[in-house]
Parts: C-alpha cells; sequence; structure tokens
C-alpha cells in the first residue's frame, strides 16, 4: 500500500530513482506525487534527446521552443517537410523509450502553421525503411 509506505520512509520514488516528500498528513497525494514525477522525469529526458538531435542531426532547422505543463513546442523547418515521417519517428521514439517505464507509451502529436491554440491532431506515418536514429537513447 502507497499510504503505508509514505507513513514509514516520508517519500515516494519514480521510476528514475527521483525522491518525492511526500507529508504524513497528505499521503493520499503519494500516487499523483508517483504519477506526475515519473511524468516530468520522462518529458525531461524526452527534451535533452530531441535538443540533441534538433543540433546534431537537423543543422539547427528544428529546435525546442519552450514547454508548457506536458506538451513540448518544437519548431521544424518547412525545409524538413519532405522528411517529416522520419523525424517524428525519431522524435517519438526518443519521448516514449525509457527502459525505466514497463508500460507502453505513445507520444502524441499536434500541428500548427500559425499559433499554438490552432493547432489540430497530427499523424505521422513510420516509414518502412526508417531505422531509428541512434543517437542517444
Amino acid at each position: 500500500n502507497l499510504a503505508e509506505l509514505i507513513h514509514r520512509q516520508k517519500y515516494v520514488e519514480t521510476a528514475f530513482g527521483r525522491k518525492l516528500y511526500v507529508a504524513r498528513n497528505k499521503a493520499h497525494a503519494g500516487a499523483n506525487y508517483l504519477i506526475q514525477g515519473t511524468a516530468a522525469g520522462m518529458l525531461k529526458r524526452g527534451e535533452i534527446r530531441i535538443d540533441e538531435y534538433c543540433r546534431y542531426n537537423l543543422d539547427g532547422l528544428a529546435n525546442i521552443v519552450v514547454t508548457i505543463h506536458d506538451e513540448c513546442i518544437i519548431s521544424i523547418s518547412r525545409l524538413l517537410f519532405p522528411d517529416i515521417n522520419y523525424i517524428l519517428s525519431d522524435m517519438s521514439r526518443m519521448l516514449e523509450y525509457h527502459p525505466e517505464i514497463k508500460v507502453p507509451m505513445e507520444a502524441e502529436w499536434s500541428l500548427t502553421t500559425s499559433a499554438w491554440n490552432k493547432k489540430e491532431g497530427f499523424k505521422y506515418k513510420k516509414p518502412d525503411d526508417w531505422k531509428f536514429c541512434e543517437y542517444h537513447v
């Protein structure tokens, strides 16, 4: 039981080993700490991978603009659109793959060419000849 564990050790530990201390009188919040803390760790690791991928593999034609809660806003040059399926396949893998997480994850993508509040869901097609860019996973 998570509440008993919190009463005993006063913290929860994310899948990445980060300890999040929880007040004993708020042990009921421990599950939220655990879920939110693990999700934050996943996003941070994905951001680092994507940032390096953009700098070293995409010649700076794509970059992370900002992170808002659980969304990562990425600017991708129109020059890269012919390869968008490869790029998003790589980026999805960077966001989804964490050996510490046993549950399959799936990144969702949205697209806009104007403003963030005008974004629409976007499905890319994983290319048949796609081989994940091995850089930093």
